[in-house]
């Protein structure tokens, strides 16, 4: 159980060394700013800069300072992802090749920019609006409606796509006071424009919410 930023995050004891945490508090034990999570547990040193540096309780710090990031590679036991509890087939079939990292950050309220935009994008065959933000590098931006989105949804949904070393999409979710949010990201391979299997890679983002933010309500993050 890890406390920062007033949120309450779970993940198994045993996948600690699966967790990196990214924390600019600049602890000095760390390698740079990063460290897996089984540092935290078992690192005296580690341990007491990383309980001294982070805040517990929600804080307003300005700036990069103001967020802690996870990075967890999501393990399989017995054909079900964690963490997330997630049926291994269903994932398998939303990418040829998903990097499976998904991102989970607690900072301060109304640090990140979700998707909101004024006007209406194109909206393709599967009901994707394109929401074009940069031409270099290239990044897009789209939005579903939440009446299109498994299970009850009261708000878009919204991946991000971009071109780097590989083409990658990911779907961002963040919570309703705009404090917390979480990314699962795949390898988009050849295809272009939105895909039937974005809706899965949608639903396996909001169960690994659940399972980490245990004090958010079901659905609090979309």
């Amino acid at each position: 159980m890890i406390t920062a930023f007033g949120e309450r995050l779970a993940f198994r004891e045993k996948d600690a060394g699966n967790v990196e945490l990214w924390w600019l508090g600049r602890c000095h034990q760390l390698n740079s700013v990063e460290s897996a999570l089984e540092q935290w547990l078992h690192d005296p040193k580690v341990a007491e800069c990383l309980n001294r540096t982070i805040p517990t309780d929600a804080v307003d710090i300005e700036g990069a300072l103001g967020s802690i990031l996870f990075q967890v590679t999501l393990v399989v036991e017995d054909g079900i992802v964690y963490p997330g509890g997630i049926n291994a087939n269903e994932l398998s079939k939303t990418s040829t090749s998903p990097y499976r990292r998904p991102s989970i950050s607690s900072r301060q309220p109304g640090f990140k920019d979700d998707c909101r935009f004024d006007n209406p994008g194109i909206q393709d065959r599967l009901g994707y609006e394109l929401h074009a933000i940069t031409v270099s590098p290239n990044h897009e931006e789209y939005t579903l409606n939440a009446t299109a989105r498994l299970g009850q949804t009261s708000r878009p949904l919204c991946v991000a796509c971009g071109k780097d070393s590989i083409v990658a999409c990911a779907v961002h979710l963040i919570s309703g006071d705009r404090a917390v949010e979480v990314a699962l990201g795949w390898d988009r391979g050849e295809e272009t424009g939105p895909q039937p299997e974005w809706l899965v890679y949608d639903a396996a983002a909001r169960k690994i919410a659940e399972s980490i933010f245990i004090d958010r309500s079901p659905g609090d993050l979309q």
